[in-house]
């Protein structure tokens, strides 16, 4: 069973409140289970992106293993600009190559992207692989634009280096360079 976080609530700006999964079942940690005795501590994860910040919280919030968003939706509000910034892939980046759905141990987005008709500029230049906005899709991907460029070793793409899920109504605009001899796909 992979692990999951539960919602209590959203608050007005799109955030929503969790408390953390018991990593034995799944089910909702007790008061009594947790490892300090004292009250769950609320966690909140972003579901609206509009800003540049929003969308590294997000990013971070992924890539550290925090929340897969299983069975939610996450919104692009506006186009956001990643030209002048660090881009890092959303997923984890230790696996080159496809790996099963539902496999527990990965770091990845597990919910529906909803880019609303909104672009991601992206200016992400690297000798690893497996790079995109989306190292590996196991989503919903959808109404998303791409654009600006994206440089990698293999497995090179804007929107998803690795697709086990859907893309829809999606464009790649951004310029694909891959550096070795290895599939590259928008």
């Amino acid at each position: 069973m992979r692990q999951s976080n539960f919602v209590t609530s959203l608050n007005d700006s799109g955030m929503a409140t969790y408390y953390k999964a018991n990593p034995k079942n799944g089910y909702p940690l007790l008061l009594w289970q947790e490892s300090n005795g004292t009250e769950q501590e609320a966690v909140e994860y972003i579901k609206e992106i509009g800003s540049v910040e929003d969308m590294k919280k997000f990013v971070e919030t992924v890539n550290n293993g925090d929340h897969d968003y299983t069975g939610e939706t996450v919104v692009l509000t506006k186009d956001i600009d990643f030209s002048n910034e660090t881009w890092v892939p959303i997923g984890e980046s230790t696996l080159d190559y496809y790996f099963a759905a539902g496999d527990t141990t990965t770091k990845e987005f597990w919910g529906t992207f909803d880019g609303q008709g909104h672009t991601v500029t992206l200016n992400y230049n690297s000798a690893e692989k497996n790079v995109a906005m989306f190292r590996t899709n196991h989503s919903v991907i959808k109404n998303l634009t791409v654009a600006g460029s994206v440089t990698g070793k293999e497995i090179v793409a804007g929107i998803a280096a690795v697709n086990a899920g859907t893309i829809e109504n999606c464009t790649n605009k951004a310029a694909v360079t891959a550096t070795a001899a290895s599939g590259s796909a928008g």
